[in-house]
């Protein structure tokens, strides 16, 4: 007959077994989240602003540098960045074919006013004010 010793440490082991494993596999989710569904594998090149953060909320996408964020001159523009909204997080779907290493967004049109940049393939929440001005750089980027 097992003793009560015997059963509670193999009953300690296998919990042990499974916190091991449990904990691991939730770190390595958190820590690199993947390309959100709405800047994936269809936005591959694009960059995504999101309104709220963990890429939820309203979605804005560029594809090219924009002089003017909040003029749709160009043909693109974000209506809730217009009306002063923030974005509280981004995700850069860009990839280094063209030798850009990132995206910079500025506070002042015509790419004046540096505020950020973010890597290609990177992405997460920020705290920034509304980007009037974005284009893709090469060399020095941020986070």
């Amino acid at each position: 007959m097992p003793s009560i010793r015997t059963s509670m440490l193999v009953g300690a082991v296998a919990l042990g077994a499974m916190l091991t494993f449990l904990p691991a596999g939730a770190q390595a989710a958190s820590a690199a989240m993947a390309a959100p569904d709405s800047c994936g594998s269809i936005w591959v090149g694009w960059v995504c602003f999101y309104s709220d953060k963990d890429y939820k909320g309203s979605v804005c996408r560029w594809e090219l540098a924009d002089r003017n964020t909040l003029s749709d001159s160009d043909g693109a523009s974000c209506s809730w960045m217009a009306r002063g909204n923030s974005p509280d997080s981004i995700y850069n779907n860009g990839t280094s074919d063209d030798g850009s290493t990132g995206v910079a967004y500025y506070r002042r049109t015509d790419f004046s006013g540096r505020i950020g940049c973010t890597k290609n393939g990177k992405g997460g929440n920020i705290d920034i004010s509304v980007p009037h001005s974005l284009q893709w750089v090469w060399g020095s980027c941020g986070s």
